[in-house]
Parts: structure tokens; sequence; C-alpha cells
């Protein structure tokens, strides 16, 4: 190699090694910010009946919405023509009979037209150990300003009254665009009902791999899956504010977890209110923060990173005014 060359690789490998340590300097700065500096800049999106803040980077879906038992799902903008023609060909595939994914063929039980609310009846069977019960499965579908929403949930026959007249009501009380009430991808509901319950996913779009799936439930009762509300049995519980309610936080941190596809898996809940007093709101709030176990505490989204995004969220939930 001649002096020229020589001279030339040295240089190089000169500056590559300088490269790398102002690469190394620029990350070390990067993730030696303060949990709070990073996530200084963010925006207010809703869920439910909350506000709450998220990194101004990331993005809220919400998944599903549920009032007063019943799933509320928006199907996308189409225009009356296209809304008659997809109800109709529902209805026709539900006549001639559905194979569901257990094998079983359901039918349509029977339809109505309701105002602007198209009912839709299918004929299941409940195979509950030890109680012998009666019902269908109900789907609703209503246009508002061009947004298609879907309602669906179970109807039994000893209290078909009851549920059909809570599925209008809630067919009847969506609302779209933006305002108080319950919020939800493309719609809202404006009155507060005895249970409601949203599930949503905030993620920055920038990473895969990585989110947090957020449930937000509220009624007048406790869920079922809390067997001590109070936190009294749990160590790991502490006291905390909850959406202006006096309530308790726990973080578990479960490492190497297999359930997600092998994924880290941090699990929040916060939960306020009386559970179980008749017009005493019980909040419950659950997260799941997941990622590649592979680099489960690794930037950019470390374990500590995760427990502040989570206390952004759960530091920031008002309810909606």
């Amino acid at each position: 190699m001649s002096e020229v060359h020589r001279s030339m690789w040295i240089r190089l490998g000169i500056v590559g090694l300088g490269a790398v340590v102002l690469i190394g300097v620029l990350v070390a700065n990067i993730w030696s910010r303060s949990l709070q500096d990073y996530f200084v800049e963010s925006k207010t999106v809703c869920a439910g009946r909350y506000d709450l803040d998220i990194p101004a980077t990331f993005d809220i879906r919400i998944n599903s919405a549920r009032l007063n038992g019943f799933a509320v799902e928006p199907l996308g903008r189409m225009d009356r023509e296209a809304f008659e023609a997809t109800v109709d060909a529902r209805r026709r595939a539900l006549q001639n009979g559905i194979t569901d994914l257990a094998g079983e063929t359901i039918r349509l039980r029977w339809w109505r037209d309701s105002a602007d609310v198209r009912i839709l009846a299918v004929d299941v069977d409940f195979d509950v150990p030890g109680m012998t019960l009666g019902g269908y499965d109900v789907e609703a579908y209503r246009l508002i300003n061009g947004q298609l929403f879907k309602i669906s949930g179970v109807v039994l026959d000893a209290r078909e009254s009851r549920d059909l007249t809570n599925l209008m009501d809630v067919a009847a009380g969506l609302r779209v665009g933006d305002g108080p009430g319950f919020c939800f991808d493309g719609g809202r509901y404006p009155d507060v009902l005895p249970t409601q319950g949203v599930s949503a996913f905030i993620h920055d779009p920038a990473l895969t791999g990585y989110g947090l799936r957020l449930s937000i439930y509220e009624g007048t009762s406790a869920p079922s899956d809390i067997a001590d509300p109070a936190g009294t049995r749990s160590l790991r519980a502490k006291r905390r504010q909850i959406a202006g309610h006096r309530g308790y936080e726990v973080q578990i941190v479960t490492r190497g977890e297999t359930g997600y596809d092998n994924r880290e898996v941090l699990k929040f809940l916060a939960f306020a209110g009386k559970a179980g007093r008749r017009g005493e709101p019980f909040v419950k709030i659950s997260a799941t923060l997941f990622k590649n176990a592979a680099s489960a505490d690794a930037p950019p989204y470390d374990v500590e990173m995760s427990r502040a995004l989570w206390d952004l969220v759960l530091t920031s939930l008002r309810t909606r005014q």
C-alpha cells in the first residue's frame, strides 16, 4: 500500500471514529434528558368522558366503546344510498344463513326499521354451564350526517323489552363531531349512562411494537375482575387522585412474559370512587404497555420512559367540559 493510500485510510478512520463518538454523544444527550423534558410537548385527546394528554408525536386510536352494555363502532362515512345497500346486504346474508368461526350457522330472527335505525336480530345459542338462557344477538345501524354507526349486543328473553329500549336509547343519543359527552372515533354520546367504557391504543407511529392499550371503565358498580377495589390487599397500591376522585394506583412489571408474542409487558391499574354503591361513580383505568422482550429495557422506551408515559396520561386525565 502506498504512503498516499495509507494516509488516506488513516484519515478516513479518524473521521469515522469521530462520527461514531459524535453519534454516541448525541444519543447519550437525548436519553440523558429528564422524562419530563421528553414529554414536555403534548397534545390533548379525548377518550370516553375524559380528556387526556399524550406526547405530541403520538396518536390515539379508539378500538371500541360500550354504552349501557352495547358496543358502539363507527364504520366510516357513506351516503344514504350506500347505507341502505349495506344494511340490506347484511340482512339478506343472514336470511340465507352465515357460518361463523365455530362452524355454526347463524340466521336472521327478525328485522325492523325504527325511525332512522335499522335493527337485525340474530339467533344464537347461549352455552353457560348450569344456566339456561334464552336470547339473541342484535345489530343496529344508524347513519348520522354521513357517519355510519353499528350498535351491537345481546338481548335476553327475560328482559327483552328493557334491553331493546336501552338499545334504542343508545342509538338515538349518538352524535357526530366534537363537544361535551362520551367521545370515541367519529362520534360522541352527550349523556351520562349507568355504565360506560372505552378501549384505546396510544402509540408512536414512528415505532412499531410499542404502545399503550388503555381501557377506561366507569359505572355505578365495580367491575367483577377487581377483587380488591380498595387496594387494601395489594402491597403495590398507592393512593392517588384519579380524574378528580380519591383512588389508588398499581404498577406491575412482568419481565419475559410470553402472553404477548414474547413481548415485555408492563401493567398499570388505577381506580377511584366507591365500588358497588349506587349513585357513587366507580372509575377504573387500566393499561398495558408492551414492546419486544429483547429490547424491553432499552431506548427509546425503557421501563422508566414507559412509567413516564403512564404518569402523563394519568396525571392529565380529567372529565370533559
